[in-house]
């Protein structure tokens, strides 16, 4: 399931904030996710697209321990769009509708439509965050080993 996390990241050595989020953003984009910048205003600073349906925002957060020492967390959680929300919406209350009217096959009909938006949000919501963790699990063990942020976004590959 999709559910919201944190990912911390110990670093001895230090990187800057955009290098960090390139040494995500760049696997992610590589391995063929949707991959948006938040703008300088938005409450996160990558979304990850799933699908249509769902995706994942993840924020960045640094603190600098002295020395270029930092500790980075990345907190990450289900996101769905206003239009996904709204199908989800729009179909219990046909269903709804229909199930007071007494009209079994609209019910069925609607009830069908808003399950499998619903299920397609959460199964498009779930890809994405896992995707993220593996992508942050990898960086977080490539970090552990030695390597430095921002170095170069290639040697995530190893």
């Amino acid at each position: 399931l999709p559910v919201p996390g944190e990912i911390p990241v110990w670093s001895e050595a230090w990187g800057a904030a955009t290098d960090w989020l390139a040494e995500v953003e760049t696997p992610l984009q590589e391995s063929g996710a949707g991959v948006f910048r938040g703008g300088d205003y938005d409450r996160w600073d990558l979304e990850v697209r799933g699908g249509v349906l769902g995706g994942v925002r993840l924020r960045m957060m640094t603190e600098e321990h002295g020395g270029g020492k930092q500790f980075v967390r990345f907190k990450a959680w289900p996101h769905w769009p206003f239009a996904s929300l709204l199908i989800c919406g729009v179909a219990a209350l046909l269903t709804l509708g229909a199930a007071l009217d007494h009209a079994r096959i609209a019910v069925l009909v609607f009830g069908i439509i808003g399950l499998i938006a619903f299920v397609a949000m959460i199964v498009e919501s779930a890809a994405a965050m896992a995707l993220v963790r593996g992508t942050l699990a990898d960086l977080k063990r490539q970090i552990e080993a030695g390597a430095v942020p921002g170095a170069t976004s290639a040697r995530l590959k190893k």
